[in-house]
């Protein structure tokens, strides 16, 4: 990880705790979370990755999408 990514990531971690968005154990929030730390409305992140203009990696558990904070980070870093 590079010190761009280290800063931004430390950034988003605060950017949630701030907002009251819980984090879990392995770095991942839920999609609304991430939604917000791309600056992206509710919905639009499923309907990007859906159009492909948005490729995110994400998990599934019960029905709900999980994004991990080193990828959102690296997304916003353009990588």
């Amino acid at each position: 990880m590079t010190d761009d990514e280290a800063g931004l990531e430390a950034r988003l971690y605060v950017f949630l705790r701030e907002r009251g968005y819980a984090v879990a154990g392995d770095g991942s929030i839920p999609e609304a979370a991430a939604e917000a730390c791309l600056g992206l409305s509710r919905g639009t992140l499923r309907k990007r990755f859906a159009l492909g203009t948005l490729r995110v990696p994400y998990r599934v558990e019960s029905n709900r999408r999980w994004y991990r904070v080193c990828d959102l980070t690296r997304v916003l870093l353009g990588r």
